[in-house]
């Protein structure tokens, strides 16, 4: 009974982890939420069936694909999906705190997407951790000089000349971009297989804490103090990766000091009473606002330095 389930649970995510894909290549606007519960079926399946089970699944998903996609794409497809579930799965077997387990994951999935890219450069050539510039460019051109954007004549010549520093900028950024991807995609991941998980035995084994207690140890104020020196010191190509290495620290601890601004906000609103509802909007609109992001992180940098919530509760007693 027990192989009959086993291979039960085989089919059904492996043709999960191929419709999912397939309905990406099929409706492009989809491709990118999608992206991040690619690796949950394989993540699941190593959850609760082990390593053989998820790897062969994981082979036959990308396996299938070439009958879509050419078959380098289907060896790209189970490396940063397929092998990023397997050890997102094995992350959640081996380590119970959510606070220990999701950095884990984060940099197991991060190992399969610098290995992907490794390979492509091995075998194309193409750098995806730097892209031609140029190539960027003239596929952005057209954008802004279509009408598309509703610019003045004056700001479509600005716009011109700022589309090579934009597009350098964007790109010195990947690695940020692709840490940011990466914890997104496993915490979307474990909470799908927690909740998979707990349908069926009841029990839940991710949850992070509650957002208003969140906190960053001060470890991370070196991390800022070194992105900012290495992104300010640092000028010419000669200093290329270490600029490169200080934009994205800086990019970095400033995600850590909005999430911690956040959490701040979210407690004492929580303690004043303020409905879930006006604390969920002020979250959402803090990410598409500049200057909320700005605020936020300055908070967030305080309350590191500072721990106002500690102070508060101590003021309580």
């Amino acid at each position: 009974m027990y192989q009959v389930s086993v291979i039960r649970d085989w089919l059904i995510y492996t043709i999960m982890g191929f419709l999912l894909f397939t309905i990406g290549l099929l409706a492009p606007a989809l491709a990118l939420p999608l992206m991040l519960i690619y690796p949950f079926p394989f993540a699941s399946l190593y959850y609760e069936r082990g390593i053989l089970p998820a790897l062969v699944s994981a082979l036959t998903a990308s396996a299938a694909l070439v009958l879509f996609i050419p078959p380098f794409f289907s060896l790209i497809y189970f490396i940063v999906f397929g092998l990023s579930g397997i050890l997102i799965g094995l992350s959640a077997r081996k380590i119970l705190a959510a606070a220990e387990l999701l950095p884990v994951a984060v940099i197991a999935a991060l190992t399969a997407k610098l290995l992907s890219a490794f390979i492509v450069f091995r075998i194309s050539g193409v750098n995806l951790m730097a892209p031609d510039a140029s190539e960027l460019e003239r596929t952005l051109l057209p954008l802004v000089e279509s009408g598309a954007l509703n610019l003045s004549g004056v700001d479509v010549e600005h716009m011109r000349a700022e589309i090579p520093n934009i597009i350098n900028y964007l790109i010195m950024l990947i690695p940020f971009s692709m840490i940011l991807f990466s914890t997104v995609e496993v915490l979307v991941s474990l909470y799908i297989v927690s909740f998979v998980h707990s349908r069926r035995t009841g029990e839940v084994f991710f949850s992070l804490p509650p957002f208003g207690s969140w906190s960053f140890p001060r470890n991370i104020l070196l991390a800022f103090a070194a992105g900012f020196i290495c992104a300010n010191i640092s000028d010419g190509e000669s200093y290329y990766i270490l600029r490169q290495v200080g934009l994205n620290l800086n990019a970095l601890t400033r995600t850590f000091f909005i999430l911690q601004g956040l959490s701040m906000g979210y407690y004492f609103m929580e303690r004043r009473g303020f409905s879930k509802i006006l604390r969920a909007v002020i979250i959402i609109l803090t990410p598409l606002i500049s200057v909320l992001g700005d605020v936020y992180a300055t908070f967030g940098l305080l309350d590191i330095i500072f721990n106002f919530r500690k102070r508060v509760r101590g003021l309580g007693k």
